[in-house]
């Protein structure tokens, strides 16, 4: 879901009309493809981002790697992540389906 909300956003942002330049398309198109064939490595390349991330936020807290607290921790910040990353997908939505709305008028 995250890597259709990227790639929309990707396509709709250079014009596919019928006066886009045809190698335009034609690149836009093949990039598509290329991640949406790979597009398990790229939500573990997420996740991994996302673990280094909160384990430097939990560190930085003065959580010690190991013990209970951070286990915590880490647990509280990826599911803030992931409640974010949510967030963020339904705000996209909800402007894409109020552009098309318009659009359609």
């Amino acid at each position: 879901m995250k890597l259709q909300a990227s790639l929309t956003v990707l396509v709709r942002s250079h014009s596919l009309s019928t006066g886009a330049a045809p190698l335009v398309k034609t690149l836009l198109l093949s990039t598509l493809v290329v991640f949406t064939l790979s597009g398990c490595g790229v939500d573990k390349m997420i996740r991994d981002d996302d673990m280094k991330e909160n384990r430097s936020k939990c560190v930085d807290y003065g959580f010690r790697p190991g013990s209970d607290e951070f286990a915590n921790c880490m647990e509280r910040s990826m599911e803030n992540t992931e409640q974010e990353r949510e967030r963020s997908y339904r705000d996209y939505k909800r402007r894409e389906d109020a552009r098309e709305a318009r659009e359609k008028k």
